[in-house]
């Protein structure tokens, strides 16, 4: 490893944004970098990043020349002169650095380690085993939309295949299975667009409610009726009008598991043609309830919120 980096001719200190200005003390006089793995001279006390001293040695073995000091000239012996410097590497590791990726982190240089481990700017291994490095924060962007190995939905997802495949293998998309999705997929599009047809043409109704019921009810009750009016649509309607209605008044509690809602039923009568026929006028007589829902039970739940109330209408064919 150290012939590798001395013929790379790489120095070895900390290349690092430190947040403080480092002094002339703790930085290597061969690669003016901050000292890494310092060690320091016996004979004249000098310090070096231990590979770069090293690659000086060996460029004066090459040489043929005695190893001596860079920075003096002192001879030195390399196995008795030399000697790791553990108080100055415990000194430079604490000084404090900034993200080397960017980000707003920044802490002691031996802590390093540890924040590119969580650091969302630094780069990992595509995890779908691209090759690529790509930053921590865009491995999800990566895998779904540029990586060479990312499944893709098949172009057919639309009409229901739920395969996903790598690019690479789009041509194992069977052509006839997607035919037959089509196919079925434009059947079921032509049924529902049939049935949305009927149900635009339909019935024109009105829903009256009069807090105060002009009748049996009359300020005891909230009474609602139902009355057809006439529409675009009747002449193709089947008559009499026999739709069953159900109204629901809403209670506005906010747990929705705990509310109670009022619920009541309107039959639809076939023998009541003056209700239920074709109107011949603007709208027919009305039926219902005069008695929908007493007022002191509206009171007692919040049936009515800011002077608002809910009804819930449906209307299911009777058989």
């Amino acid at each position: 490893m150290v012939a590798k980096q001395q013929e790379s001719g790489a120095f070895d200190g900390y290349d690092e944004e430190f947040v403080d200005e480092i002094e002339d003390d703790w930085l290597c006089p061969i690669c003016h970098l901050s000292l890494k793995e310092p060690v320091q001279t016996r004979v004249c006390g000098h310090r070096f990043c231990e590979l770069c001293l090293e690659r000086h040695f060996i460029r004066q073995e090459r040489d043929g020349q005695q190893l001596t000091c860079p920075l003096d000239q002192n001879v030195l012996i390399r196995d008795k002169d030399i000697f790791p410097d553990k108080a100055t590497e415990r000194k430079v590791r604490s000084f404090v650095i900034k993200c080397p990726r960017g980000c707003q982190w920044t802490g002691e240089l031996r802590s390093k380690e540890d924040h590119e481990n969580e650091c969302r700017r630094f780069p990992v291994n595509c995890p779908n085993g691209c090759g690529e490095l790509v930053p921590r924060e865009e491995i999800s962007p990566h895998t779904e939309d540029n990586c060479s190995l990312a499944q893709i939905p098949c172009p057919y997802a639309a009409m229901g295949c739920n395969k996903k495949l790598r690019s690479t293998e789009e041509e194992l998309w069977n052509t006839k299975d997607h035919l037959d999705l089509a196919c079925t997929k434009l059947k079921n599009t032509e049924e529902e667009l049939q049935s949305t047809k009927e149900n635009e043409c339909g019935y024109k109704v009105i829903l009256h409610l009069f807090p105060n019921d002009s009748s049996t009810g009359k300020n005891t009750h909230l009474s609602i009726y139902l009355r057809i009016m006439k529409g675009d649509f009747d002449s193709i309607l089947k008559w009499p009008f026999a739709k069953q209605f159900t109204f629901s008044l809403i209670d506005q509690q906010e747990n929705l598991y705990g509310r109670e809602n009022i619920t009541i039923t309107i039959p639809g009568n076939l023998e009541q043609q003056d209700c239920n026929s074709r109107p011949l006028g603007e709208c027919n007589s009305r039926w219902g309830f005069t008695k929908f829902v007493a007022h002191d039970v509206v009171t007692k739940r919040a049936y009515i919120l800011g002077d608002t109330i809910f009804i819930q209408a449906k209307f299911e064919t009777v058989v």
